[in-house]
């Protein structure tokens, strides 16, 4: 890679600006890490004052990028290119960085000069270690399609526990959790001493919007069929999006009151700076990434036996004392909630909301398949 000079003192920099904000990142785990390291600055990409990183000086970060450039490129993409044109490479569509068309790139550039982490790969090493996937899991569904389901779970419970108890955690503070439910009460109101009556449409109350009893619990990604747990979410919309109602669909909004000091394994991001350090951890990184798809992942109905991968995630993480798991919206911009014990939230009186669905967007791209480019492509469009 070209070389490329980093200031000498970087204290002495004031003239330069190599502030990156949180907008122009786009990994859920550096996004993370500058709300939790950050300060309020004007970001040389954007140029919009939010909460940033100095990238030059912030070791932290240098090496969660250098991390994330070995995962999602190959030595071929980082090592054959110059600095400028792999700098080119991230103004691409990429999951890393937003680089706005026309800024000053100097900042990517010194990103990008620190030598990605040489992270105990096996060969061909010209792969991205995302794609090498992980060894346990590959084993893990070889024996799910062998074994008894039992058999599995508790061959594999005392390998995957440190990996579960170290994404557990008590932070998933949200004033107010939302449910959502297709469909809602029919009541008549009278109208006078006459007696004359008007149909009214109400939402679903208590129970009736909570989880549903085992006999009539189906599987979802956290649950097999007659196993009832209360799915949440931290917004309205994410709620309903869930529920994938059609246009002129009535949906019943429920509020409810989350307890506080529960496990809950955490996965919607992790710190990458907990998984550098050697071969294992990086295994574990992996691991815990496609426990995350697993769940972030949309799924087709087609689809048969379409939950097993996830509902094998969710009972391990039970039987390593999680009290439920929380995971990023597949339909939405929101995070998702499952707890394990329905009785973990309290539903909130009057506080009921009932919605119609007026109009459906939905998002798709034009995939192109080019022989000469190792990546697929698309363009993104929305409809509504």
């Amino acid at each position: 890679m070209v070389d490329k000079v980093l200031p000498q003192n970087y204290a002495d920099t004031e003239d330069e600006n190599y502030y990156v904000c949180e907008e122009c990142f786009l990994h859920p785990d550096i996004k993370i890490y500058i709300k939790e390291k950050g300060i309020n600055h004007s970001c040389c990409l954007c140029h919009k004052e939010a909460l940033c990183v100095n990238a030059v000086e912030d070791k932290g970060l240098r090496t969660i990028f250098s991390f994330l450039i070995r995962h999602y490129y190959s030595c071929l993409e980082y090592d054959n290119h110059g600095l400028n044109e792999f700098t080119e490479l991230l103004s691409k569509d990429n999951p890393i960085i937003s680089i706005p068309d026309g800024c000053d790139t100097d900042v990517v550039e010194y990103l990008t000069e620190d030598q990605p982490i040489a992270l105990f790969f096996e060969p061909p090493i010209s792969w991205p270690l995302k794609e090498l996937g992980s060894k346990r899991w590959k084993n893990i569904l070889s024996d799910l399609e062998q074994q008894n389901y039992d058999d599995v779970e508790s061959k594999y419970l005392n390998k995957l526990e440190t990996l579960i108890r170290k994404n557990l955690t008590s932070d998933y503070s949200n004033d107010y959790w939302f449910r959502a439910r297709i469909g809602n009460e029919e009541k008549k109101m009278k109208l006078d001493e006459y007696g004359y009556e008007c149909p009214i449409k109400s939402p679903f109350l208590g129970k009736d919007i909570s989880a549903p009893p085992p006999s009539k619990a189906v599987e979802c990604r956290a649950n097999r069929t007659g196993i009832s747990h209360l799915y949440l979410a931290t917004t309205i919309d994410t709620a309903i999006a869930e529920v994938r109602p059609a246009p002129g669909h009535y949906v019943s909004i429920g509020t409810f009151k989350v307890d506080e000091g529960l496990k809950i394994l955490n996965l919607c991001h992790t710190n990458i700076l907990d998984y550098v350090s050697q071969e294992s951890d990086y295994d574990d990184y992996v691991l815990y990434d496609i426990f995350r798809s697993e769940f972030e992942t949309p799924l087709t109905p087609d689809k048969s036996n379409r939950y097993y991968k996830s509902q094998f995630i969710t009972d391990i993480a039970k039987r390593c004392g999680a009290d439920g798991l929380m995971f990023n919206s597949s339909v939405s911009t929101g995070i998702n909630l499952v707890l394990f014990n329905t009785s973990n939230a309290t539903y909130q009186d009057h506080q009921e909301k009932l919605v119609k669905i007026k109009k459906q967007s939905y998002r798709y791209g034009f995939v192109s398949f080019e022989k000469d480019n190792l990546r697929e492509t698309y363009e993104e469009i929305v409809k509504e």
